[in-house]
């Protein structure tokens, strides 16, 4: 991922990427960076959110195996 955000931000993209969005709100990227969009922060919240839901269906599902 760390990978793929510097390789998104170098072509313009990073702002959207949400492991990018971040470091580019922090200031990683220097005053060049175009700044964050409200779309940029939103991707951040959806990953978020994603993966919280995806980790608590796998917990549901490995205690209904393992169980």
């Amino acid at each position: 991922m760390i990978v793929a955000s510097q390789i998104l931000a170098m072509l313009g993209w990073g702002a959207w990427f949400p492991w990018s969005v971040p470091a580019f709100l922090a200031g990683a990227g220097g005053p060049a960076v175009e700044p964050v969009s409200l779309g940029g922060v939103i991707m951040v919240e959806l990953a978020v959110l994603a993966g919280m839901a995806a980790t608590i269906a796998w917990w549901e599902r490995a205690g209904r195996v393992l169980g």
